[in-house]
């Protein structure tokens, strides 16, 4: 006859405890989405842009079926990785920056941004903007952004060591004001590649 061993109560509680602890994060490790679709216009929440942002994984695609006009209410996720984002068109799709609020900063990876307006977008530096990694925009409008500094670079585009490769964008409106050597409406190309 089998002796049937019995686990102290006290073991039990730990093995419990640590099968609570590691499930969650094992489920948290394998839920990092490779494609997500934008549905909504809202600044945050489900279905939003900055949720698609802060949750997609390197690598991942975030395509926006959403029309008309996101307003930020505050600055977007920085993108610090690799990244595609497809709009529905320059003229169906605008993310507005508030006249407060950089849209977007590329710190680093290979990002592809394409079918939509940024605009109204403001900061130092970038207004509407800023990228220190590989940035591809296509069929793009960059429009009514600004930067205001004492050295305030690139009103809609401050590309900055990046490489930067704009096809097919519109990009006018856009302004720069400071009291030393603003520069750079458009876009300010600091000490990286440029590609038009």
């Amino acid at each position: 006859m089998k002796k049937e061993v019995m686990l102290p109560l006290s073991k039990i509680a730990v093995i419990a405890l640590f099968i609570l602890i590691l499930i969650p994060s094992l489920v948290e490790a394998g839920v990092c989405p490779s494609s997500i679709t934008v549905t909504s216009t809202s600044d945050s929440g489900l279905g939003s842009l900055r949720d698609a942002i802060s949750t997609i994984c390197p690598g991942g695609t975030i395509n926006i079926t959403a029309t008309g006009t996101i307003t930020l209410q505050s600055a977007l996720p920085t993108i610090s990785q690799d990244l595609t984002i497809n709009g529905p068109g320059a003229s169906s799709l605008m993310i507005d920056g508030a006249g407060s609020y950089q849209v977007f900063n590329i710190a680093s990876g290979t990002v592809s941004i394409s079918g939509l307006t940024i605009s109204n977008g403001s900061a130092e530096v970038g207004g509407g903007i800023y990228n220190s990694g590989s940035l591809t925009l296509t069929n793009c409008t960059i429009s009514g952004n600004s930067v205001s500094a004492y050295i305030g670079n690139g009103g809609g585009i401050l590309n900055y060591g990046g490489t930067l490769t704009v096809t097919n964008c519109t990009i006018f409106g856009n302004s720069v004001s400071g009291e030393y050597a603003a520069s750079g409406g458009g876009i300010y190309n600091y000490n990286g590649t440029s590609c038009r």
